[in-house]
Parts: structure tokens; sequence; C-alpha cells
């Protein structure tokens, strides 16, 4: 559906799809439209795509940078960049992914404008960045009050603003960047359909969808598995309710970044918990989850190991090393030996730096050889536990076997009961039976 209005934007949205709710994600249709327009098919999909994800992993880590310290930003963005789920939806032409990365771009401009308020600018491209997120993917239109929010907060935790001077800051330039980008979207539909608004049909849908059950309701066990794209969720669940416990009281006030980052995230997730008891799969499909990507990796980021920042720089290497190697490389054991032998040969004094430094790598290389298939086999492990057996066992139920034994024994007390002496069907209720 997005490739053909990418390829053909107009004849889609005019006369092939006219009013369609697809058509009105101008925040991922334009861009994507521009691109194809500029690049081969092949060559575009793949700027477009990589592009995608790396402002989200950029917009990531500048966040968490000024926030937390480079080197804690660094070891996040690449956690972030190598997650599986975030692949999965910025290298498809769904609307999930532009969702995530519009929404980190609109944190970073926050957060850089209220290290020094006030930055007017980044305040009016935070604002286009975020009407954008929403233009893009309407189910981003509940959590729309977060990152002002959070703006609120920072000034407050960092300047001692008070929160009404930096609500009007915002109302002046963050809401003019909203309304510019409404107005400017809302000419572009107009030039090629007639119709001025634009979004009415996905907040249509929105709406629809949260009011009763979805027909495509989805829990969250997938096959008697748990749905494996909440592992970072979870994880952010922990370290936030950490943050806010150590923080006591002053969590409430907004007095750390880490806080807030923590009470985002709670509230994005207590908000897809209600949507998910009340029937919209919020958290049971993992292209609706992914919108707790962002929030997630910054409540983690924002705690992730204080010590980072101080350490030497070659226990910093040493922590972060064997994270590309997650993803990028496979090292197999005759590899090492030779790997070893050639560092030996190249500087045989174990205290010159070159000589420390290769032996740094070697000891990443003998931790990836471990770590690499035992965190890649971590969703099949989970996904191949016997997660039907462990539940009926806390239900008190019988098992599968013991249930299946149950209506052979009912199936050929039946046959020698119902059959008449002598026919081969109340002989064969013995052989059912065993």
């Amino acid at each position: 559906m997005y490739y053909g209005y990418f390829r053909n934007l107009v004849e889609f949205t005019r006369d092939v799809f006219p009013g369609n709710a697809y058509g009105a994600h101008l925040a991922w249709i334009l861009p994507g439209a521009a691109v194809y327009k500029l690049f081969a098919p092949l060559a575009a999909n793949c700027i477009l795509h990589l592009g995608v994800h790396t402002l989200a992993g950029v917009s990531l880590f500048l966040t968490l940078k000024w926030v937390a310290g480079a080197r804690r930003a660094f070891a996040a963005a690449m956690l972030f960049s190598l997650n599986p789920w975030l692949t999965f939806a910025t290298a498809w032409d769904y609307v999930d992914g532009i969702g995530i990365a519009y929404c980190l771009l609109s944190m970073a401009l926050l957060t850089w404008a209220a290290l020094v308020p006030v930055r007017r600018w980044a305040l009016m491209a935070a604002g286009m960045a975020l009407a954008a997120t929403v233009y893009s993917n309407p189910d981003w239109v509940m959590l729309l009050p977060l990152p002002p929010l959070y703006y609120l907060g920072l000034t407050r935790a960092w300047h001692r603003t008070p929160l009404v001077r930096s609500f009007f800051v915002l109302c002046r330039w963050f809401g003019p960047g909203c309304v510019l980008v409404t107005v400017a979207f809302a000419a572009i539909n107009h030039w090629m359909n007639g119709r001025y608004w634009f979004y009415g049909a996905p907040l249509r849908g929105v709406f629809q969808r949260n009011s009763p059950p979805a027909p495509w309701w989805q829990g969250l066990w997938q096959d008697g598995d748990p749905s494996v794209w909440l592992l970072f969720t979870m994880a952010a669940a922990a370290v936030s309710a950490v943050v806010l416990f150590e923080e006591g009281r002053n969590a409430f006030r907004g007095r750390t970044a880490a806080a807030l980052f923590s009470w985002m995230f709670l509230g994005a997730l207590a908000w897809m918990i209600w949507r998910q008891i009340r029937g919209n799969p919020l958290l049971g499909l993992p292209f609706r989850a992914s919108i707790l990507l962002p929030f997630s990796f910054l409540a983690i980021g924002a705690r992730l190991w204080p010590e980072l920042e101080t350490a030497s720089p070659r226990y910093y290497l040493d922590w972060v090393g064997p994270v590309p190697r997650h993803r990028l490389r496979r090292i197999h054991t005759h590899r090492l030996l030779e790997w070893e032998g050639t560092a030996g040969c190249a500087c045989r004094n174990r205290y010159h730096p070159a000589r420390r430094f290769e032996l740094s790598s070697v000891a990443f290389a003998r931790r990836a050889c471990f770590w690499d298939p035992v965190s890649l086999a971590l969703p099949d492990l989970i996904k191949g536990m016997p997660w039907q057996e462990v539940q009926q066992r806390l239900r008190g139920a019988d098992s599968e076997e013991t249930i299946k034994q149950r209506r052979v024994t009912s199936l050929g007390a039946d046959l020698r009961r119902t059959a008449p002496s002598g026919c081969p069907l109340g002989q064969a209720a013995g052989v059912i039976e065993m």
C-alpha cells in the first residue's frame, strides 16, 4: 500500500484510493515519495529505511548524551540500534518505524531546547517533529502530551523555571511548530485531492478501535509462548521501578531526567495495558507494541551503569566492545587462535599500548564467542519452553496427554456400548483404548 503511494503519490491519493486512511499519513508518504522521486526504486528503498533507522538512533544518542553522558548514551544507542524489533519496525514500509524516529527527534530537540532556555527555533522544530509523529501514525495521538510534559519537568529540574512560564514558552514556540506542519500538510492535501482536512479518517479509526473490542484482538501469549517483543518493556519497567524507588518523593517533583523518563514510560505502558484489557491489542501485536521502544530505551539509558562515565577507556571498551559484535560478526575458535598468534607477532611486549589493545581485543573475542550464541538464542529458548504445561500446572488442570488419553478412553467406551455383539467396532474399541 505505502509503496504504491511512494511511487504514484497523486494518482493513489486522487484516483485510486481517495479518502483512504493510509493516504492521510502524509508525514511518512511525502518523504518516501520524495526519495523515490530522486533515486531508483532499490536505492530509494535502502536510503529511506536506513535513514529512518539512523535518525532514530542518533536522536536517542543525543538525548541521552545531554542527559546522562556520552558514554552511556553510546552504549544505549548501540543496544537500541541493534534491537531486532527496531529493525523490524524500520525495515518495512509500515508507519511504526517513522513514528519512533519522529518521536525521538522531538525528544532530542526538546532536550536541546531545555539546556539553555530559551532556544526558540529548537522548540519550534520539536513541535514540528511531534506533529509529524502524529501525522505518520495515529496511534501516537493518546501519547501526545508526554513530550511537552517532559520539557516542563526538565526545565524545572535543571533551571528551576516555573511551570507556568515554561508552559507559555511552549505555547509561544512549540505550538506554532505544530500548527505550521498542519497547515503545510493541509495545503499539500488540497493540491492533491481538493480537500484541506486530511486526517479525519485515521482519527476516526483510532477512536473506533478504542471503543469496542477489536475483532483482531491478540493476547500476550502466542501459540502458548510469551511475546518476546516485550522483553525490553519488562526490563524498562524494572529499571523505572528502581529509579523511582531510589528517588522517593523527589521522583514526583521531577528532580532528575531519569525520573522523568521513567514516568513517561510508565504512563505510556499504563495506557497500552488499559487498551489491551479493553480489547485493543496494542501489546499483543509487535508493530503496535513498538510504540514503547523510545520510552523503554530512554528509561534504560538514563540509568545505565553510571560508572561508565568515569571508567578508563580500556574498561569502557571492554564493556562496550561485545555489543556490536552481537549482531555484526561471529568469531570461530580456530580464527581466534590465529588472531592470538598474529597479535603476538605484532608486538611481543605485553605492556606496549598496541599489545595491550590487541590482548583486550582477543578478550572481547573470547567473550563474544560465548555470549553471542547465548544472546541470539534467547528468544528461541523462551519460545521453546513448555509454557502451556506451566499454565496448566498453575491452574491445576490436567496435561495435554492426560486430556487426550481421557478422550480416547471415552471414545472406546462409547463404541463398546453402542456396537452390537460380534461387530468389529466393539473389538476395535479395545485397540482404541490401548
